[in-house]
């Protein structure tokens, strides 16, 4: 049985779609937001709390809690395509609430959706494995046969492109995420055997030959159901003579005066020299988050919202954080690493807080294919321990890296380790300045890779502090490499 998913938001018209009107003043909404949310909360009808809380969403489209209370309202009228949608942006963006995915297992359960209602019950489960609801809704769901082929939902060809693709690369990446009742058995494409993640991830990087293409999708469960799709992809036969980057992003986050957790002292300091280099090395836009801006809601706008909309394929972004990180270690499950926004709570991380598991989650929606987080923060090393692995060496060649997509991070320090102020800025980040003004050109072509940042910046920090702070490079997805230039005519002359 053919069963791709099809996009919720296609169906459900009134899903609100933020306008450029509010991208420059995304801050200054985001409060405003607030506003709108707390006069919801006052009481009074249930229709006006519904308006105050969808002005909130459309103001600050990462603000978590009213798409929770926005679906509930939709669920309570029986309006379930609308409840789902709404509730589905809440998990996207993070929801750590075990009712919420209950519900959204039980919705999916009366569409006769069994995979997607499994996979939302284990998740309420895996919050609150004690909540009685979950544990009977999961029973039923196991005693139905599985006669449905795999969900395969795609981030990358996006989904109205998967009937016909134009593309210029000797590979076409595919991500997305498979989910099955019964667990994925195999999936191929191009002819080409792809590892499933647990989590129902995959990536691959296709091969094409020049011309017309057609590549044929199979994905298959435990039990032999199929799901299958072709699509056609006509590769050029030329390469345009074109920058290796169309745009570049920067999101950079400095906080100091935090509401509850200690002041730090140099972080928006560091934050600005940073925006100061990438305004001198070819960014086109830089979104600068400071001190009280820099909250749960607004950072995840700008991860959720504001940089899916404007960023395209051949993009790049750097997002760079500067402030406090924790790892919460909770009994039976692994730690989880935390950035802290400036309201964040000392007791209540994962609600108030952005795991570093969220930040992966929220890339899926990133169509750029180069990303690097910068993490200058206690115990930012716990990524580590949550899907990254360390990159291969590719020999100072950029051949192929430019067109592969690949998220990287580089974190102050290991999963247990804090991270040491220097004369002038945090250390860390002393040293990644540096290595975008070229001390980390270890082969002296006027580009600083992601890699050769990962050489560079470790050992040096390592030996300063006796190995007390020894920053971590990895990959979380891909095999690319992001590029830096010190020359900007250097965007032109790198093979393909």
């Amino acid at each position: 049985m053919t069963h791709f998913q099809i996009s919720l938001s296609f169906v459900v018209l009134s899903i609100i779609i933020v306008s450029s009107t509010y991208a420059s003043a995304a801050g200054n909404n985001c409060d405003v937001a607030q506003n709108y949310f707390w006069q919801g909360q006052m009481g009074g009808e249930r229709e006006q709390a519904l308006e105050y809380y969808l002005k909130a969403v459309e103001l600050c489209p990462g603000f978590i809690r009213p798409y929770e209370l926005i679906g509930n309202y939709y669920r309570n009228q029986d309006d379930d395509l609308r409840a789902i949608a709404f509730f589905k942006r809440a998990a996207e963006l993070g929801s750590v609430n075990y009712k919420l995915y209950y519900l959204l297992g039980l919705l999916y359960y009366k569409q006769k959706e069994y995979a997607q209602a499994l996979f939302h019950v284990n998740k309420s489960l895996g919050l609150n494995d004690t909540y009685a609801k979950a544990f009977e809704l999961r029973q039923k769901l196991k005693r139905i046969p599985d006669i449905q082929g795999p969900i395969l939902t795609f981030f990358e060809p996006a989904a109205n492109q998967l009937n016909r693709v134009a593309h210029f690369y000797q590979t076409l990446t595919f991500r997305g995420h498979a989910k099955d009742k019964s667990d994925i058995a195999s999936l191929s494409i191009g002819g080409v055997d792809i590892d499933v993640q647990p989590d129902g991830r995959f990536l691959a990087e296709i091969p094409l030959k020049p011309g017309p293409n057609r590549v044929k999708i199979e994905c298959v469960d435990m039990f032999d159901n199929r799901t299958s799709q072709e699509i056609h992809v006509q590769r050029a036969t030329t390469i345009a003579d074109t920058n290796i980057y169309r745009k570049s992003f920067a999101v950079i986050v400095g906080i100091n005066d935090y509401d509850k957790w200690p002041n730090l002292d140099s972080a928006v300091f560091d934050a600005k020299a940073v925006q100061s280099i990438f305004e001198q090395t070819g960014f086109n836009e830089i979104t600068l988050i400071i001190n009280k801006n820099a909250t749960q809601r607004r950072i995840l706008t700008e991860l959720y919202s504001e940089l899916p909309q404007k960023v395209a394929r051949d993009d790049r972004i750097v997002f760079y954080f500067a402030g406090h990180g924790t790892t919460m270690k909770t009994d039976g499950k692994p730690p989880v690493g935390y950035i802290i926004p400036v309201e964040s709570s000392l007791t209540d991380l994962p609600a108030t807080a952005i795991s570093m598991g969220q930040i992966r989650d929220l890339c899926s929606h990133i169509s750029a294919k180069h990303i690097i987080f910068v993490m200058d923060c206690c115990y930012a090393g716990q990524i580590l321990e949550q899907g990254a692995t360390k990159p291969k060496n590719n020999g100072g060649k950029h051949m192929g890296s430019t067109y592969k997509r690949v998220i990287q991070i580089i974190t102050a320090g290991a999963k247990d380790q804090v991270a040491f102020e220097g004369e002038k800025h945090g250390l860390f980040t002393e040293f990644f300045l540096r290595s975008l003004q070229g001390d980390a050109d270890l082969n002296s072509d006027k580009v600083v890779t992601g890699l050769e940042i990962g050489k560079y910046i470790p050992p040096i920090v390592a030996d300063l502090t006796n190995h007390a702070q020894t920053p971590i490079f990895a990959h979380i997805e891909g095999k690319g490499d992001i590029l830096f230039f010190l020359e900007q005519n250097n965007m032109q002359s790198i093979d393909l």
